[in-house]
């Protein structure tokens, strides 16, 4: 008899379990290990969404819970989860892990729990038992369950996991600084154990962030090629691994490698936000849109509280002539971005997308006010120059709109692939100083 079990992507059932992790709590003394908590919960995660008999939100859904004394019963209920993830880590004195775990239902019932006190080396092997202890709990069986083995160690270093999340810690900021720090923290890590294959794949994640956002040299781009190329290398059936390989061939303007190592990434894991996010984005910039459109319908299907997806997937149908879908999408992406700002008064990029989004959708004097404060969060940032010079272009003001641009390129922004289809920007394309740019950014 054939199965009549509805399938999502990557042949998880439609009825799965679906679960989230929220942030853990630092319980050490002095509060000054959020890192080490962040970093096992974010682990813990990753596991988990190895089981593709479970559904797992992205942490980016679920990361801004972080109040201890938070309903998790109504936080599955408002994402519409089956259960939570919650727990609290800290080192204990002789340098060890004390963890605690729960797992919580809908209804805020307790499912599960546990209290490790374990050495640090040991954190790999916690991280598997809880996921399965987890699946467990939701029904999962996984001796039967289909996809990818739980998680191998990442290192068999504590030391150089230490420095691994100190950068983890850096690198989610995105400030110029941090990710700098960062990419130190993950370079210690290599050195310490030079086979952590995910180690380098965050040093290419550090150098192709800071090569699009203002340092744009030769050896930024050498050090995103070769520490991924290291990373695959050691490590070539990691999905976050081909993905770090796929964004540093894109920026070597080695496009179909670059697609093509996405793709694997997304094969790997056909669950994963960022394969589908990135994918969709360099389908875009090549100019197949039938794809870059699949792509992130997949990406809004995983993470449907992410206001990125929409509001890209509004330039698509954009491209294709259907500007009620795309004003539909840009409604839908506004909303989201909203919440996310209620959440996060600074998020410089909801600001500027939702920015973009008011203007296409003929509130121009709002979307200007909510680029202006984009603006005074990041002023010389490139993506927040390039992207208000989308505003400014949307709003009919080309002469602004070409200065920010060439401002942006000054200052390090280098995705001429992207700018050159970029409709936001197609009272420019005709103009001699945007050709000039884009070759320029194409040069940079």
């Amino acid at each position: 008899m054939v199965s009549m079990t509805k399938f999502l992507r990557g042949g998880v059932a439609a009825d799965a379990p679906k679960i989230a992790v929220l942030p853990f709590q630092d319980t050490s003394g002095a509060r000054n290990e959020q890192y080490l908590s962040d970093g096992i919960a974010e682990d813990i995660l990753d596991t988990l969404s190895r089981i593709h008999a479970l559904k797992t939100a992205p942490r980016t859904a679920t990361w801004h819970y972080r109040d201890p004394e938070i309903d998790v019963g109504k936080v599955a209920q408002r994402r519409g989860l089956d259960a939570v993830v919650t727990g609290s880590a800290h080192r204990t004195l002789d340098g060890g892990l004390d963890l605690k775990v729960e797992l919580h239902g809908r209804g805020g019932k307790l499912l599960w729990g546990e209290h490790y006190e374990r050495p640090m080396e040991d954190v790999f092997a916690i991280q598997n038992a809880i996921a399965r202890h987890v699946a467990k709990a939701m029904g999962v069986d996984l001796n039967t369950a289909h996809g990818q083995p739980l998680r191998k160690p990442l290192t068999s270093s504590p030391e150089a996991y230490e420095y691994y999340l100190r950068g983890l810690d850096g690198a989610r900021s995105f400030s110029h600084v941090a990710v700098g720090l960062a990419q130190d923290m993950f370079a210690i890590a290599t050195e310490t154990d030079d086979q952590f294959a995910l180690a380098f794949a965050r040093i290419a994640d550090c150098s192709t962030h800071l090569y699009q956002n203002g340092d744009s040299s030769d050896a930024q781009l050498e050090r995103a090629l070769d520490a991924s190329a290291r990373a695959v290398e050691l490590d070539p059936d990691d999905s976050q691994i081909q993905m770090s390989r796929g964004q540093a061939l894109l920026l070597a303007a080695r496009t179909d490698e670059g697609i093509a190592a996405l793709e694997r990434a997304n094969e790997l894991d056909p669950d994963s936000f960022g394969a589908h996010y990135h994918l969709a984005r360099a389908y875009f910039a090549r100019g197949d849109m039938d794809r870059a459109k699949a792509m992130y319908e997949g990406a809004m299907a995983i993470h449907p509280d992410d206001y990125q997806s929409p509001m890209l997937m509004a330039l698509v149908f954009e491209s294709q002539g259907d500007k009620q879908g795309a004003n539909a999408t840009r409604r839908k992406a506004l909303e989201l971005a909203n919440q996310q700002m209620r959440r996060h008064p600074d998020d410089v990029r909801a600001l500027y997308m939702g920015a973009n989004a008011l203007v296409a959708l003929g509130e121009t004097e709002e979307g200007l006010s909510w680029a202006r404060r984009a603006r005074t969060i990041a002023p010389e940032e490139p993506l927040v120059l390039y992207n208000l010079a989308c505003i400014h272009a949307l709003a009919h003001d080309p002469t602004v709109a070409i200065g920010l641009l060439e401002r942006a390129v000054d200052q390090g922004y280098t995705d001429s692939g992207w700018m050159a289809k970029d409709d936001d920007l197609a009272i420019l394309h005709e103009s001699p100083r945007f050709k000039s740019l884009v070759e320029r950014a194409t040069k940079t």
